[in-house]
């Protein structure tokens, strides 16, 4: 379920960079009304993002402390995407500062 849980997050994370590297600015106020809506969108998505992000990482871990099998591969997949996200996070937050 982990490892689901994770491409899933893994997944929405590459779609919520795609949609902030969108150089798009409106060219009228219908177009700037569309973007801020999708801006408050995905900062609703980051929070949501955070959570899931949170759970998934405690899933791992008890997975691993339970000794499951692929202990290495768990935590190893965790920590990366957590890191990513720690990473990539903070530039989609500075975007966001309106």
């Amino acid at each position: 379920m982990c490892i689901e849980s994770l491409s899933l997050l893994q997944a929405k994370f590459d779609e919520m960079e795609k949609s902030v590297a969108n150089p798009d600015v409106g060219s009228d106020l219908r177009g700037v009304k569309e973007l801020l809506k999708k801006h408050q969108g995905l900062e609703n998505d980051l929070t949501t993002l955070d959570d899931q992000i949170k759970t998934i990482v405690t899933e791992g871990q008890a997975l691993a402390d339970a000794g499951h099998f692929d202990r290495a591969g768990i935590l190893k997949a965790v920590d990366q995407f957590n890191k990513r996200w720690v990473r990539k996070s903070g530039h989609i937050n500075n975007y966001f500062i309106l």
